[in-house]
């Protein structure tokens, strides 16, 4: 099978030349940019700039997110909690409450032992829902049980909610 020959990433000797001439002029990026375009030579602001900084003999700064725009940042990924490992039991269904009429989607989802969750889930069961602000509501059931207007309000489940373990 012969080899396929594959077009070398990066920029050109010719642009490579011309950006050379422009740093030793004293231009700033953004005119080395605008004249590269005009010439058609057009390339990547990020590879302009390793380009600049490695004519000038410059490392690129320790911290450059700080001088990123924070809509351009890439975002990190939050580290997770731990997932339980013990039992799981959610009740969901449509609701309502006295300050939402309209039934809106709602679901608890508890997690400890046996105890716990019969009796969190028959307290959900009893008239308390998640607040439609934030419906889908994940807490431990002996949470629930001390403080259940904390997770939800007073309402009704439009018909029998689902159990699901």
């Amino acid at each position: 099978m012969p080899k396929i020959k594959r077009k070398r990433k990066g920029i050109s000797s010719k642009t490579r030349w011309a950006i050379k001439g422009y740093v030793k002029q004293g231009y700033s990026a953004n005119k080395i940019q605008k004249k590269l375009k005009s010439q058609g030579l057009g390339i990547r602001r990020k590879t302009l700039l390793a380009e600049v900084r490695k004519i000038k003999g410059k490392k690129k700064k320790p911290y450059s997110v700080k001088y990123t725009p924070k809509k351009y940042r890439r975002v990190t990924p939050k580290a997770r909690k731990p997932v339980f490992r013990g039992k799981h039991i959610a009740v969901y269904r449509y609701a309502r409450t006295l300050r939402h009429r309209r039934p809106y989607s709602a679901r608890f989802e508890f997690y400890g032992n046996g105890k716990d969750l019969a009796k969190a889930v028959r307290l959900a069961l009893s008239g308390i829902v998640p607040r439609c602000e934030r419906p889908f509501v994940e807490c431990s059931a002996r949470a629930f049980l001390k403080n259940p207007y904390r997770y939800g309000e007073d309402g009704e489940w439009v018909n029998r909610p689902n159990i699901e373990s």
